[in-house]
């Protein structure tokens, strides 16, 4: 069964008796996608991945009819096949990339939310800053060149070490080290 391709999926799941099997099916589909693609994105499949043992887990101890569990499971499975988040601010919408550092980066600053500080918007701009330093050092075959993905780590600790003083944030080395390893391997996922 091919989860992106709405039509095949819904032939499939056609052949199969009850709303718990036709849920299963998807179900087993999207643990293996989302096993493939969490390098990608490793935030965002994270969470569809809690989500989805939640579903499972609740349509097993039967806090789910086999049709809600159904439900649930084509409503995961459309917004893992998106790339769809609520929880996404506005303001990353049109970037592809940047919504995985964003996952990375809002996991780190979440640690310092106070009342005068919420990560959220912060994270995104971060994001965003991330993605544009990785797209300006991209260069013919830098997934293979060490020089350029260092001077990427670089610019992107230097940005963090600005953002860290100018919001005062209380980042350690090991948060920024944090972020910018999971942005460069990010970025080299996904040009692979």
């Amino acid at each position: 069964m091919n989860l992106f391709d709405s039509e095949q999926r819904e032939a499939e799941l056609k052949r199969l008796g009850s709303d718990a099997a036709k849920a299963d099916a998807i179900a087993s589909r999207m643990k293996r996608v989302i096993s493939e693609k969490m390098q990608e994105d490793p935030a965002f499949y994270k969470k569809f991945s809690r989500m989805l043992q939640e579903a499972i887990e609740d349509w097993r101890a039967r806090r789910l009819s086999d049709a809600e569990y159904l439900a649930k499971a084509k409503d995961l499975n459309d917004k893992v096949v998106t790339g769809r988040d609520e929880s996404l601010p506005d303001k990353l919408v049109r970037y592809d990339v940047a919504k995985a550092y964003f996952g990375e980066v809002r996991e780190v600053l979440q640690k310092y939310q106070t009342t005068s500080f919420e990560p959220t918007g912060e994270s995104a701009d971060a994001a965003i800053e991330i993605d544009r330093i990785i797209e300006q050092r991209k260069c013919v075959d830098w997934t293979q060149n060490e020089d350029v993905m260092n001077r990427m780590r670089t610019d992107i600790e230097d940005f963090l070490f600005e953002m860290k003083d100018k919001e005062n944030i209380p980042l350690t080395l090991e948060d920024i080290d944090s972020i910018l390893e999971s942005c460069v391997r990010i970025a080299l996922e996904r040009n692979r």
